[in-house]
Parts: structure tokens; sequence; C-alpha cells
């Protein structure tokens, strides 16, 4: 597996998925400073704009770094940023990663998820020759939980009290895709 020296940007019918830069900071702060949308989120709600300009900084190193890939979510038909899709933690010697996903609140029920990570699969089993792709969420987060199903992840096991974010103790639901099991013609 090669890390590409070039930020890959992927397309879809509906969405631009590129680069995060610091011109997202504002739209990515609205959307983490609403506690609905972060209400699973391992890092919590956000209360400062700064908070969103370090956390595209941090992303823009990681990627240099070979660590990670966080893309903005955009719709093309307007350019208004949806959200951001991730592969991350990589495992090189063993072809494995993770992915993540965030979408406001107002976009929610639109498919922009499933779409979205759909691409991000087919980014990491073809471009990048993953074997396994995992995810983790809130065993209480059922529309996530759905996009990973619609997606062809299972559930391979929940993890007891595994995170504390704002206080509140919560499980972690394992999910992962082999890429033996992908079936790119899912989630659409």
């Amino acid at each position: 597996m090669k890390f590409p020296d070039l930020f890959p940007t992927i397309e879809t019918p509906r969405l631009l998925l590129r680069q995060l830069s610091l011109d997202d900071a504002e739209p990515q702060f609205e959307i983490m400073k609403d506690s609905a949308v972060t209400r699973y989120w391992g890092s919590g709600t956000w209360s400062e704009l700064q908070q969103s300009i370090e956390s595209i900084e941090n992303t823009i190193k990681y990627f240099e770094s070979g660590d990670s890939f966080k893309w903005a979510i955009v719709r093309k038909e307007d350019g208004v940023f949806l959200g951001t899709a991730s592969l991350w933690n990589f495992k090189f010697a063993h072809r494995y990663a993770e992915i993540g996903y965030l979408i406001g609140r107002e976009f929610w029920g639109n498919g922009y998820a499933p779409e979205a990570m759909l691409e991000v699969l087919r980014f990491g089993f073809e471009t990048l020759d993953l074997n396994r792709i995992e995810a983790d969420t809130d065993p209480r987060n059922q529309n996530s939980i759905r996009v990973l199903q619609k997606l062809g992840l299972i559930q391979e096991g929940l993890l007891r009290q595994r995170w504390i974010v704002e206080g509140e103790i919560s499980d972690t639901a394992l999910f992962a895709i082999l890429k033996q099991d992908w079936n790119p013609n899912r989630g659409t």
C-alpha cells in the first residue's frame, strides 16, 4: 500500500469530497457546535471557532505525515459544506483502517452519508488495497448504525464503557467490512 502524495478528490453524483481547508472552518464549526450532531461524537460539542481551525490544521498535518484522509463533503449543485468523511488510523502492515463521518443536522435524511462513504470505502479497497475497514459508533446512534449496515458493515462486537465524552460513559458498537465482502453497488 502506498499513501498518495496528493490529496485525492472524490466525486459522486451529488457530492464532491475534497481536502478540508481553513475556508471550511466556519461551516465545520457551525455543525460541530450543534449538540444534536455531536451527541455521539468522541470530542464533544465545540464552543469556539478556534477548535475548528485547529482541527483543520491538524487534519492537513495528518495527511502530510501519511496518517489520515479527512474530506470536506460538499454538495455539487451549490457548494454547500455538508460535513466530513474520514479514512484514518491506518495499520499499513495489516492493510487496515477506520472510517468516520459527520453530517450537519439540516442535511440528515438525504442519503449524503452513505453516498459519500461508499466512495470512501471504494477508495480504501480499490486504490489503497485495504483488506479491512472498521467503524465504531455509540450503540444508541441508530442513524449511524443504519448507514453502516447500508454500506455492508456488520457489527462484530460491543466494547463496554469505551468512551467518556463530556462526563458521560458510553459503549461502542464495533462494525467492519472485509474487502472480500465489499460490494461497490451497496449504499446507493
